[in-house]
């Protein structure tokens, strides 16, 4: 018998079980069990997912090379020297 006969079967005597339940909330339960499956399994069609980003991987490299190439008043040994002096526990 092939998987997908085994899993007809499957399908056949859970029909089965839930033709013989008399109680609507026991239906209820199931029919939303089900349904949380089916939604959280089969995902939906949707958008592309466009990340918030301003460049590509290679116009941001470019940037930063450019920025690095740059000195905007603030020295590399000045930035340093004052995180030496602020957090000299961690220099140690």
């Amino acid at each position: 018998m092939s998987t997908t006969e085994m899993m007809d079967l499957e399908r056949l005597e859970i029909i089965r079980m839930l033709f013989a339940v008399d109680s609507s909330e026991v239906l209820d339960s199931v029919k939303s069990t089900i349904s949380r499956y089916l939604s959280a399994s089969v995902p939906m069609a949707a958008e592309p997912v466009t990340p918030p980003c301003q460049f590509t991987v290679e116009e941001l490299n470019r940037e930063l090379d450019e920025a690095e190439a740059r000195e905007d008043g603030v020295l590399d040994d000045i930035v340093f020297a004052n995180l030496k002096k602020k957090y000299a526990v961690l220099c140690e």
